[in-house]
């Protein structure tokens, strides 16, 4: 007969309680849980503080429009380490939209500001909502960092990339905002 530790005599007795087993798969879980934090919810931000206040009474599973507008101040990326301790600041400000429409060098929202009243209308430019940096105008020509831009291009060019990837639909559930699909 073979001797065994008391660790594998002890180990071999607590497989066999299942239902000691399912509270330890459920510390582990917890735990796997508590390490990933950031990097598992919909809001990475630090203290998850991604949030529009005209939405938080919402009920969860409404429906809405968001504009990302890029912050203009430079946001640093973290590391994995960082982000699972502290979460990475956004490089947009998302802004609730019912609807809006472009003109020129401008995109006009009607900006979501509660149920009772009316959209608020404004206006951004949309150099400053894709690059986040403000255009300097000399005349007829618009320069961004010193760079000449070719502007009936440029402005169809920035339209259709604020159409694709910075006006999104989502979701509201259960007090986390989840991206649904890229208007």
């Amino acid at each position: 007969m073979a001797d065994i530790t008391t660790t594998q005599r002890a180990w071999s007795i607590f497989k066999r309680n299942k239902l000691a087993l399912a509270g330890l798969a459920f510390i582990a879980f917890t735990i796997v849980l508590a390490v990933l934090g950031y990097l598992i919810m919909p809001d990475s931000t630090p203290n998850a503080n991604n949030m529009a206040i005209q939405l938080s009474t919402k009920k969860p599973g409404t429906k809405y429009t968001v504009l990302c507008i890029r912050n203009a101040d430079h946001i640093d990326t973290v590391n994995i380490i960082q982000k699972m301790l502290f979460g990475q600041p956004s490089f947009y400000r998302e802004v609730p939209i019912t609807g809006y429409h472009f003109k020129k060098d401008s995109i006009y929202i009607d900006e979501y500001i509660g149920d009772e009243d009316k959209p608020e209308l404004k206006a951004y430019n949309i150099f400053e909502v894709v690059t986040g940096i403000k255009p300097v105008y000399r005349g007829n020509k618009v320069y961004l960092k010193n760079k000449l831009l070719n502007t009936p291009v440029e402005y169809a060019y920035l339209q259709n990339q604020i159409k694709a990837n910075q006006i999104k639909r989502k979701v509201s559930c259960w007090d986390q905002i989840y991206t649904v699909a890229i208007c």
